[in-house]
């Protein structure tokens, strides 16, 4: 028996919204027809996706990861340039962002996300916008344990690029398109719909969801666990949204960040990297193909959300501290044993003088 959408939809629709936020700053889409996104063998949707969640044997989610993918030249004569598509998640643990930085020194030109005036460069600690976005990423943050990452990427290195609009350009870019954040909000309501008829895994119940927010030793695991599943689907919606039409959030925005990719590479760059949301990595990757005469090499994954169970600490019995009595009260003490009367100690091998005589 299928829970009614009337409820479990609505309740999945927050947290969808929610998870895909924290992909890209106001990530959203607007699409002629949600239904004409085509549809994909679940082995060819699979090795598409730039997100993704591991299980174990019996099913347990491991770690939700995010690719980083490899292109080169599709004329194997030529020697550049290399790109590599970084898709992002932009709350993760920090261990997440320690790693991205190190992997962002090897780049000429690393290329980023961000809608900003020109000239603008995020700083680490920096105090955050008040808006609906953040205050909204703030309590994902503080929820489940995450960093954001503007506070865990340092944007200040010397080969960082801008390569998104202007906050002017987006807004004159949805008015040329007929945009506006009532039609957004309504074909992400339709495209979660969509993707709900389509999802192979059940939605967490309810249920299981408010028992979380009221566990706080176990509650921060399990949203995470709740999320990611709906995370790792977050990219296939935002490409549904998209549409054939394309939209400001993902298609143009991407146009931006792959003008701004030539011009570096026309600059002599030969290793290069776009680190965007994963919601835009499959037409971004479409354009490389086409545009760029690049082929994909090869994928490696990053671990952004640990999502192994952490184990239940046991409580400390009443009256103890912590660290006494470890030892089994049922058992009787081992004895120390010490020299007796009778045993005669080794003599030393140094003998530095004479014992005196009695």
């Amino acid at each position: 028996m299928k829970t009614p959408f009337a409820w479990t939809g609505h309740v999945r629709l927050v947290v969808l919204m929610s998870v895909a936020l924290s992909i890209s700053i106001g990530q959203y889409a607007v699409a002629d027809d949600v239904k004409n996104a085509p549809s994909k063998s679940p082995a060819k949707e699979q090795q598409d996706r730039f997100i993704r969640v591991t299980r174990d044997k019996d099913d347990n989610p491991l770690a939700m990861q995010t690719a980083i993918r490899r292109y080169v030249p599709a004329d194997k004569t030529k020697s550049g340039p290399v790109v590599d598509l970084i898709a992002a998640v932009h709350i993760a643990d920090a261990a997440y962002y320690q790693q991205l930085n190190q992997e962002f020194e090897r780049y000429d030109a690393m290329l980023y996300e961000l809608v900003a005036p020109s000239g603008v460069v995020p700083k680490k600690g920096q105090k955050r916008s008040t808006g609906f976005i953040s205050g909204l990423q703030n309590m994902m943050k503080d929820i489940l344990d995450l960093e954001f990452q503007l506070n865990g990427i340092d944007y200040e290195k010397d080969n960082f690029v801008h390569a998104d609009m202007s906050p002017d350009e987006f807004s004159q870019t949805m008015r040329d398109r007929g945009e506006s954040p009532i039609t957004i909000f309504f074909r992400m309501l339709q495209a979660s719909a969509e993707l709900q008829s389509r999802r192979k895994r059940e939605p967490a119940s309810p249920t299981l969801v408010l028992k979380a927010f009221f566990d706080k030793e176990q509650g921060p695991g399990i949203l995470k666990r709740i999320m990611a599943d709906e995370l790792s689907e977050a990219d296939v919606m935002l490409e549904a949204l998209n549409g054939t039409s394309g939209s400001t959030i993902i298609t143009e925005r991407n146009k931006k960040a792959l003008k701004v990719l030539r011009d570096e590479i026309d600059g002599g760059k030969k290793s290069l990297a776009i680190f965007y949301g994963s919601g835009h990595m499959p037409d971004m990757e479409k354009r490389l193909i086409a545009d760029f005469d690049l082929q994909l090499k090869e994928t490696r994954w990053l671990t952004a959300w640990d999502l192994k169970e952490k184990p239940t600490k046991k409580p400390i019995a009443s009256g103890t501290k912590s660290g006494d009595n470890k030892q089994d009260k049922s058992k009787p003490e081992a004895k120390q044993s010490t020299p007796s009367q009778s045993e005669t100690p080794k003599p030393s091998k140094k003998r530095d003088a004479k014992a005196p005589s009695r």
